[in-house]
């Protein structure tokens, strides 16, 4: 049954918390009816989602037995409205659980795996069970068993037994839900399994399809498995499939050689990253004597800007152009300034004059960096409030020191020229 009609029996401001699903602004409400095809979240799987007379159902949680649907609209006790479910969204779950028990009565059956909790993500679901470790080869194996089970198309049967009918003792539960009412739902896997659920499930294990155990992580000394089902697993092939047909195409190797192509890519990148470390060293080194030669005795102010620059870029740079100040050792030094080279413990470094170094992409969006120091404080103190607004600066001003990240670069000349004007 995908949609009914229903009556009201009470309707009052939420008292859910709001979440990223929810209608923007706006009250919410908790709708109950005398009856619904939308399932409460519980057992492991979330709610369903739907709409109560073309209001969107948010949210869907079971309260004192009773399940609370939480709408964006008020409805008045008594009123009969039409509650439909959202269809794909709730066979998505049923495939999901379905599967879940599935592999947790294989995994018990033939491995003495018992399961302890499980979770039905957006993506891919998770079954802890209880097991130190689990091998690649037993979990291929597991595959192997529950997708056999599929091809025999087992029955998926659900029977309701009162809470007391001896019966029940025959069926595996981790625990029925406190405010459990009423009766108890046992779902049935022909006769291989059979366990209290409160869950949707598909009527015959061939609504599955098939199921697809992907990997396992350790987790507090048991064993988490993560599987897709259904049309999730024909969804995560086809994902596979264009992701791999991409990189085929990128770096030109089957799908077979791709570990290990990429892996010599990581190792070349590694090697290229190492080399231009070195390069961009040596050309900090050689930029930073050029500077030091431009320096006369009334110059004022250094400005240099390189693209591909780091932080180690502009601090070699300043390393040759400082030179060590004694200083008591209990003073407090620039922090982000170099010391000059040749400088010890306990002595600062001492510009000639107001040097200022950025970094950066001036045509990208990703922006760039600077520093900005010199022997006067108070004059980076002064200069800060304009460059900041020419270059968008996010950083601060330290014991003399001004540098951050800057997130404009257009106005790069500009912020040059307020630096370079000191020498007119």
């Amino acid at each position: 049954m995908r949609e009914l009609t229903a009556t009201v029996l009470s309707c009052a401001p939420s008292s859910e918390p709001r979440s990223e699903g929810d209608a923007p602004g706006g009250p919410l409400y908790d709708v109950v009816l005398d009856d619904t095809v939308i399932f409460p979240e519980g057992g492991g799987q979330p709610d369903d989602y739907g709409t109560v007379e073309g209001a969107p159902v948010v949210r869907c949680v079971r309260r004192d037995g009773a399940a609370v649907h939480v709408v964006p609209q008020a409805f008045e006790v008594g009123r009969r409205v039409l509650v439909k479910l959202d269809w794909a969204r709730r066979f998505d779950h049923m495939q999901q659980h379905t599967a879940q028990h599935l592999i947790t009565a294989i995994a018990n059956k033939h491995y003495q795996w018992p399961t302890l909790s499980w979770s039905l993500g957006i993506d891919k679901s998770a079954i802890e069970l209880k097991a130190t470790t689990i091998s690649p080869e037993q979990l291929s194996q597991l595959e192997d068993l529950v997708n056999t089970e599929i091809m025999e198309q087992k029955e998926v049967k659900v029977t309701i037994y009162d809470q007391n009918d001896p019966q029940l003792k025959e069926a595996k539960t981790r625990g029925l839900p406190e405010d459990m009412k009423g009766h108890v739902r046992v779902v049935s896997i022909g006769d291989l399994d059979k366990n209290m659920c409160c869950g949707t499930h598909v009527p015959n294990l061939s609504h599955l399809s098939m199921i697809k155990l992907l990997y396992t992580e350790k987790f507090k000394g048991n064993t988490r498995l993560y599987f897709v089902a259904g049309e999730r697993a024909r969804k995560f092939l086809g994902l596979c499939n264009d992701v791999q047909r991409k990189i085929t195409a990128i770096i030109g190797r089957p799908l077979k050689e791709h570990v290990e192509s990429i892996g010599d890519l990581q190792k070349t990148i590694s090697s290229s990253a190492k080399i231009q470390k070195v390069l961009l060293a040596d050309l900090a080194e050689q930029i930073g004597n050029n500077l030091k030669s431009q320096l006369g005795p009334t110059t004022k102010s250094l400005v240099y800007h390189y693209t591909h620059g780091t932080s180690d870029f502009m601090n070699t740079i300043l390393s040759l152009l400082s030179t060590p100040t004694p200083s008591p050792s209990t003073a407090p030094q620039p922090k982000g300034a170099p010391k000059g080279k040749g400088a010890k413990k306990g002595e600062a470094a001492c510009y000639p004059c107001l040097v200022m170094l950025t970094v950066g992409d001036e045509a990208g969006k990703e922006g760039g960096n600077l520093k900005l120091v010199g022997p006067d404080p108070l004059l980076i103190q002064q200069l800060q409030p304009q460059l900041t607004e020419l270059l968008d600066i996010k950083g601060k001003l330290v014991d003399g020191v001004l540098q951050g990240k800057i997130n404009n670069l257009k106005n790069l000349k500009e912020a040059q020229k307020l630096v370079l004007q000191l020498n007119q």
